[in-house]
């Protein structure tokens, strides 16, 4: 694999300004960002449907979703973030991080950025 590549849906505007917002954190130069409607998913060992469900970060130390997809991002930008993502990825917290994520998907339609197209 080239580079690293986070997943996200393009149609959502929730998720593609969060990613967005992800980039500017930790720029672009070590990992690729792509929204799952712009590529084959199965290249990646993914399904559409599990790309519509949640963040798919694809590197070569594996497969993440959800929460640990961000906090797998942060650790390989290799930047000061790499902190928090080693962080996200603590015991509790990484339950923690999970759960806020299950919520934040279930709703994304509902919040700043989202519409009816970010409905899971």
């Amino acid at each position: 694999m080239d580079m690293p590549i986070l997943i996200f849906d393009g149609d959502c505007a929730f998720c593609s300004s969060s990613v967005r917002v992800l980039r500017r954190m930790i720029g672009s130069k070590r990992i690729h960002t792509q929204p799952y409607q712009r590529l084959e998913p199965a290249l990646y060992g993914l399904s559409e449907k599990e790309c519509s469900e949640a963040l798919r970060f694809v590197s070569e130390r594996g497969k993440f979703q959800g929460s640990e997809a961000v906090a797998q991002v942060l650790i390989e930008s290799k930047t000061p973030w790499l902190i928090a993502g080693r962080i996200l990825n603590l015991p509790i917290i990484s339950s923690l991080a999970n759960l806020t994520y299950k919520k934040i998907a279930a709703n994304r339609d509902k919040l700043p950025g989202g519409t009816p197209e970010c409905k899971i």
